[in-house]
């Protein structure tokens, strides 16, 4: 008599045994219905095995460059200010927005200049006049 699969029962015990583990699988499967379903993707696809990552993006904007540059104009500190081509504009800033600023020059005419084309901007140090010689031996005189 044949059973299952065209096999008769030592057949299948015999085929059973040597592929045990895999038989017993495929069986479950078959009872449960699961021989219908189609395969539709890659068994180790790594959107199933692997947790998406989240990525941090590092800050671009802090705040801080609008508040430097507020106290620079404010003070109308002297800064020098080197641009990308290597050309150096001194004076002090008056005015400045999201994209440019507005260098204030001391007998020549002022610039507006874009940020993207700023490499740095130093503050120039004031530094107090010098004492003059009379002033410093008449004050140890007295």
């Amino acid at each position: 008599m044949r059973g299952r699969g065209g096999l008769t029962e030592p057949e299948m015990q015999s085929v059973t045994s040597k592929f045990k583990p895999f038989y017993a699988t495929m069986l479950n499967l078959v009872r449960r219905g699961f021989t219908s379903r189609r395969y539709t993707g890659p068994v180790n696809s790594p959107s199933r095995t692997r947790r998406k990552q989240k990525t941090h993006h590092p800050q671009t904007e802090t705040g801080q460059e609008a508040i430097y540059l507020r106290t620079l104009s404010e003070r109308q500190t002297p800064v020098a200010i080197q641009l990308r081509d290597g050309e150096l504009l001194h004076g002090w800033i008056e005015y400045f927005d999201d994209r440019m600023i507005r260098l204030t020059r001391e007998n020549k005419p002022n610039l507006f200049i874009y940020k993207r084309q700023i490499l740095t901007i130093t503050e120039k140090v004031r530094r107090p006049a010098p004492r003059k010689e009379k002033d410093v031996v008449e004050g140890e005189q007295a």
